[in-house]
């Protein structure tokens, strides 16, 4: 008879509305984490579908081109962009570069001036990029103020130094043939370049 009345103790105590409490927090604090994580999923997948689709965007307006810092700029991850290199929608094609593959115009002009800001296409690139001559030079040719550490560029291109007041001296921005902006001297300076330099021309 004790051990009948103790059962029944037992299951009046689960029955009650303290214990049914009980069980529901205790439910809850169980189920709580799974519940969290899912969010916290759901989430980060909106997020980083926020941040490609501004990738994109960026991208669409730079013809096909984005940088690092435009990343930073735009508060957005470098996570995203290392995602989108393993996946192949974009290429690195230079430090802190990059380019997605599905725009046709790939422009290494334009590329070589966003390493090297420092540098102005002169002499047969600015006669490239005038349209004076429709032979790509084999290797670019820029001027830089004297003093500057043309070390990185040496094997890339033509280095010209001059004296920092003539520097700026007829520089404009002008489009390549893929229709990105690159800062070069205008013809007249092209030309007296050339001209002043005659002996060292082809």
């Amino acid at each position: 008879m004790s051990i009948n009345f103790e059962c029944q103790s037992v299951l009046q105590s689960a029955n009650s509305p303290i214990s049914k409490c009980q069980n529901g927090t205790l439910k809850f604090f169980i189920l709580l984490p799974f519940v969290l994580c899912l969010i916290y999923n759901k989430a980060q997948k909106e997020v980083k579908t926020v941040n490609q689709d501004k990738i994109r965007k960026i991208i669409k307006q730079n013809n096909g081109i984005i940088t690092a810092k435009e990343l930073s700029y735009n508060k957005i991850d470098s996570w995203y962009l290392t995602n989108m290199l393993q996946k192949g929608e974009l290429e690195r094609v230079a430090r802190g570069i990059y380019f997605d593959p599905n725009f046709d115009n790939y422009d290494e002009l334009y590329f070589f001036q966003l390493q090297n800001k420092a540098c102005i296409y002169s002499y047969h690139s600015a006669l490239y990029l005038h349209r004076l001559t429709d032979r790509l030079p084999f290797i670019n040719e820029v001027t830089v103020k004297q003093g500057y550490n043309a070390w990185r560029i040496k094997d890339s291109a033509i280095v010209h130094q001059v004296k920092k007041e003539w520097y700026e001296l007829g520089k404009v921005e002008i489009k390549t043939y893929m229709g990105n902006l690159v800062c070069a001297y205008d013809m007249e300076r092209t030309i007296c370049d050339l001209v002043r330099d005659r002996k060292n021309q082809d």
